[in-house]
């Protein structure tokens, strides 16, 4: 299995997780519909994604939240040749968040940084190994908001 693990740019990382400082909130691959509305919004919209991305199978996924501006990483380790997709989903008070991969030598990979928030990566890993995920959130009307993100290989 493939783990993502969050740590805040402007955070520490205690015990693999860091939680968004705005609310102290998170989870991590729990697919139980538990949780608040926001949660379980961000939910709703990574299964959305893993439904319509066929022949993908959601390795590992994190819902958190961040203030508007805020940057937030994720590791994830994956075995080379793999096909990777990683997608983003914001709540209700969020109309933009974006993604960027890098590798272990922080070289981009992929972004999304469209004006959207169902940001999406796309990429064969060349390597097996740690990757590291980055979440901007640009636009958030009612602080903090909810993200998620989610990694489906194929």
């Amino acid at each position: 299995m493939k783990r993502i693990i969050g740590v805040f740019l402007i955070g520490v990382m205690l015990g693999g997780c860091a939680a968004a400082p705005s609310s102290g909130g998170y989870s991590r691959n729990s697919m139980s519909s538990s949780g608040n509305r926001y949660e379980q919004q961000i939910m709703a919209q990574l299964t959305a994604h893993q439904n319509a991305l066929r022949g993908y199978q959601m390795d590992d996924h994190f819902i958190g939240t961040m203030n508007q501006g805020g940057r937030y990483q994720l590791n994830a380790s994956v075995q080379r040749g793999d096909d990777i997709v990683i997608t983003g989903a914001c709540d209700e008070d969020c109309t933009d968040v974006d993604l960027i991969i890098y590798d272990d030598r922080g070289r981009e990979l992929d972004r999304d940084t469209l004006v959207d928030d169902q940001p999406v990566l796309n990429f064969r890993a060349p390597y097996s190994g740690d990757y590291t995920i980055e979440a901007v959130m640009y636009e958030c009307h009612v602080n903090p908001c909810y993200f998620g993100v989610a990694l489906f290989v194929h």
